[in-house]
């Protein structure tokens, strides 16, 4: 541990995500077109994130898209997001 403290090791999280059975990514779908409201919710889910360990996968969406489940099925499968 004093070699990790000394060195100021930081893990690579891609890689703890590819090497662990936990995932260590949360996604944030939305669909809001105010720009402050998302940049104060991101800036939250970061703070939150950065605590406890995690990345941030940020997926802008439409509701009113015809293949909006698609397109989140899509990106779920595509990226490693830890699942509740």
């Amino acid at each position: 541990m004093a070699v990790v403290e000394a060195l100021q090791y930081q893990p690579n999280l891609a890689a703890r995500n590819l090497a662990g059975s936990k995932a260590f990514t949360i996604a944030f779908i939305y669909d809001n077109p105010n720009a402050y409201y998302i940049i104060d919710m991101q800036n939250g889910i970061l703070e939150a994130c950065k605590k406890l360990g995690f990345e941030l996968l940020i997926h802008p969406c439409s509701a009113e898209s015809s293949d909006l489940l698609a397109s989140i099925t899509n990106m779920i499968k595509h990226s490693r997001i830890a699942l509740a």
